[in-house]
């Protein structure tokens, strides 16, 4: 009940969400219903809205489950191709059969929804996942490329088009566009969108450093296309640029972001510290602080977007420790389903805008703009990358095979598009409106043919220059100490030889974090050293899921270190139960009977045989060597116990009991009744074997013995507990009689050697080997207190 409630909050939201933003682009319809009392009407103009939201959810929902099962489709298309088509096929269907534009529709891709509603779940779903160990480490080159890179993007492609444009590349009718125009269609293209790359990334496995350097790059590169949308908007108003303008826009670059930054880190320190007092609204107050942070980002004129991933980032690292696990998994739930949702709906509606009013084609505008987008992504990428490499940026080394993967996969998404969408013709001179069109039009050539072209490619790209992979992550004791250990290692050596490194400042801020920051923010604060018991409890929880579950256990084993993995397979398959051995007679209603008796402890592990079977040789050559008779000593089995002291092993449920032999089974015989009848079996198996020379003194063959026996006859079965005591004590008597005779021949064969030994002729003493003598312990079964 739980988990349906947990999977219906994000659909709520989605619902509110969608029905809030689509509100904005229309408003509600008006009741025309006449007065009087009606059995039931039809108001549709008063809903439209809801109707819209529930149709797109209930859609996008039955593409997400069913996308991954179409045969061979998600092997070569990439999720946001497909949906992008099919956003177009709905908007051929739409158009031949309504009379209305889209932009007088729900279907219509607004700013208003696109930055207010659908792009925050995914910025902070995003912030959640950088909270990551590889990301710190290539923080530094994440931020070369986010930063530096698209201002460098920004800077080629302006001068370049306008330049192409003087130039007469373009063809006629741009003349009136001017270099602000440029500048402003620069600033929204660099805004990059790998949501397919970072797909096919994960279903191939790439190494965490190149996933985490496009997803980081990504993320803070759409940020920082906001910052120089807004700073370009601001220059496109006047016609003449002074160089204080230029320099106020750079200080507003810094000030836009960090702060951003700031209000971030303020709400999250905030959400931190509130949440040390436990309550089952933790989930919705994160996500609400994190979706105020990002509101009060852009109410200050600063960036949302980094104001999100600031606060996300100070969530995920102290306040998801002061929730419960119940509310940390609603908590990424209900985030990471809105964000696939969300991801889904943009690049259905970009589909859905190719045959909007606001198209209008310009082949010189729009093929060169690709062009040289791919050209500034390239020279840009090869240009950082040999300023990182020689730099040794966090000790950073990006392979050629690498920066090919980064040039390729400089997309373009719903940011370039959602801020086109946002230009004011009014700025754009006296043919604003078809300058307009124009940006419109060229970003969506360039999203379908990147996305298109390129997502699709993407795969095959990867798997030809054979980039490296992630290698198996496992949970290791082990692995986590001797990592830390490194760190204060070299940590350590940076302070001997005097340089400052990330190791250094590593430590210095985890002690920071341990010693003041964690103790004000998190309810019971732990420290960075005390992740090896984290780790210990999640390799327990796994073990012990997978002894209960068995048939799930290759799952839960499957990121443990391979030794523990053998290990446990090794106990589980040779732990022998008494029910395993009496199977063939057996019925299920005796597990009942075990459970309800608390006798699940009746195991028999195997190393205790094994130990048996190492001593056995060892007595062997004794025997030989020294002429020495050795006793072996007998364990008992017992109902309820370990004979063995070990800890008790669970029975084998796989078993069954028979039925009876009377009314031709149609009833089961009582347990007492059918556990005697086994007993009656195994007594007279034990007194055969007495009686036999070639006695097997290991456990495991008197177990096989015991599990290979005959089915009793009817005779046998009505034997009662005193015969069966009997004719054991009559076997026991007569088999010490047969040693004490053995035995007195012996000594007289002793006898006549001695006497023999005067003679010249001297005959060897062949060393025959002699029966063991056994003690007197023997095998007994005890049902709760009663030994039989």
């Amino acid at each position: 009940m739980h988990n349906r409630s947990l999977n219906a909050i994000p659909v709520i939201c989605l619902i509110l969400l969608l029905a809030g933003c689509m509100s904005a682009n229309s408003g509600a319809g008006n009741n025309t219903s006449e007065g009087g009392i009606q059995l039931a009407s039809w108001d549709f103009a008063e809903f439209e809205l809801f109707f819209g939201a529930f149709v797109i959810i209930i859609l996008m929902c039955l593409f997400k489950t069913f996308y991954p099962r179409i045969p061979y489709v998600p092997d070569y298309v990439p999720q946001s191709l497909l949906l992008i088509c099919i956003g177009v096929i709905f908007g051929v269907i739409f158009n031949a059969a309504s009379a209305k534009e889209i932009e007088n529709t729900l279907w219509k891709l607004t700013p208003t929804m696109f930055f207010h509603f659908l792009l925050p779940p995914i910025v902070l779903d995003a912030a959640f996942g950088l909270y990551n160990r590889t990301f710190i480490d290539y923080l530094g080159g994440i931020l070369i490329y986010a930063v530096l890179g698209t201002v460098f993007n920004f800077l080629i492609i302006g001068p370049l088009m306008y330049g192409l444009n003087l130039g007469g590349a373009m063809g006629g009718g741009l003349s009136n566009v001017s270099l602000n125009s440029f500048f402003l269609f620069a600033s929204l293209i660099v805004a990059v969108d790998p949501v397919a790359v970072l797909a096919i990334f994960q279903d191939i496995g790439v190494e965490p450093g190149l996933y985490y350097m496009v997803f980081g790059e990504s993320l803070l590169n759409d940020a920082v296309t906001v910052v120089l949308y807004e700073i370009m908007s601001e220059f496109v108003k006047v016609t003449t640029v002074s160089p204080t303008d230029i320099g106020l826009g750079v200080g507003s670059f810094f000030t836009i972001s960090l702060g951003g930054l700031l209000v971030g880190v303020v709400y999250g320190v905030v959400s931190s510290f509130l949440t040390r007092w436990e309550s089952h609204f933790s989930s919705i107050f994160l996500i609400t602080m994190a979706y105020f942070s990002y509101i009060m980002g852009d109410c200050l004129g600063w960036s949302g977007i980094i104001s999100m991933i600031g606060c996300g980032l100070m969530q995920a690292n102290y306040a998801f420790h002061n929730l419960s696990s119940t509310a940390l998994n609603t908590t990424r739930q209900i985030i990471k389903q809105i964000s696939e949702i969300s991801e889904g709906i943009i690049f259905f509606l970009i589909g859905v805008q190719l045959f909007s009013a606001e198209i209008l084609w310009h082949t010189g505008f729009c093929l060169w703009g690709l062009v040289v987008c791919l050209i500034a992504r390239t020279i840009v990428v090869l240009l950082l990358s040999l300023l990182i490499n020689v730099a040794h940026i966090n000790g950073m080394k990006i392979s050629m095979r690498e920066q090919i993967i980064l040039i390729y996969g400089g997309l373009r998404g719903a940011v370039a598009f959602s801020l086109a969408i946002l230009v004011d013709y009014n700025q754009l001179g006296h043919d604003g409106e078809n300058v307009r069109k124009i940006i419109i039009t060229a970003t969506l050539f360039i999203i379908f043919v990147t996305v298109g072209l390129m997502g699709l490619t993407m795969k095959p790209l990867v798997r030809l220059f054979n980039v490296k992979l992630a290698g198996e992550k496992n949970l290791s004791l082990w692995g986590d100490m001797n990592n830390t250990m490194l760190d204060h290692t070299l940590a350590g050596v940076e302070a001997i030889v005097g340089a400052t490194g990330r190791n250094q400042a590593r430590v210095f801020f985890t002690r920071l974090d341990d010693k003041y920051i964690r103790r004000l923010l998190q309810r019971d604060p732990e420290t960075h050293d005390q992740k090896i018991i984290k780790t210990y409890e999640k390799i327990a929880l796994k073990l012990h899921y997978a002894t209960i579950h068995p048939e799930e256990s290759s799952s839960h084993l499957r990121s443990l270190p391979e030794a523990l993995v053998r290990q446990h397979m090794t106990a589980s398959e040779s732990t022998l139960t008494l029910p395993s051995i009496v199977a063939t007679t057996s019925d299920p209603n005796l597990q009942e009977f075990f459970v309800r008796h608390s006798v699940s402890g009746l195991s028999l592990p195997s190393r205790c045989i094994d130990e048996r079977e190492e001593e056995q040789p060892q007595e062997e050559e004794e025997e030989v060597h020294h002429h020495q008779h050795h006793h072996h000593n007998r364990k008992s089995v017992h109902f309820g116990e370990n004979v063995f002291g070990d800890e008790d092993k669970p029975f084998d449920p796989h078993w069954r009991r028979r039925t009876s032999l009377i009314n031709e089974g149609r009833e089961t015989e009582d347990f007492k009744d059918t556990f005697m009848d086994v007993m009656t079996a195994k007594s007279r198996v034990i007194k055969e074997r007495r009686r036999s020379r070639m006695l097997p003194t290991d456990i495991e063959t008197r177990l096989n013995t015991l599990a290979n026996q005959r089915i009793p006859t009817m005779e046998e079965l009505s034997k009662s507990r005193e015969t069966i005591e009997s004719e054991v004590a009559e076997g026991e008597e007569e088999e010490e009689e047969e040693e004490e005779m053995g035995h007195k021949r012996v000594t007289m064969m002793d006898e006549n050697d001695s006497e023999g030994a005067s003679e010249s002729v001297v005959i060897p003493k062949k060393d025959y080997p002699q029966k063991k003598k056994k003690t007197k312990d023997t095998i007994s079964f005890s049902l709760g207190g009663e030994e039989l």
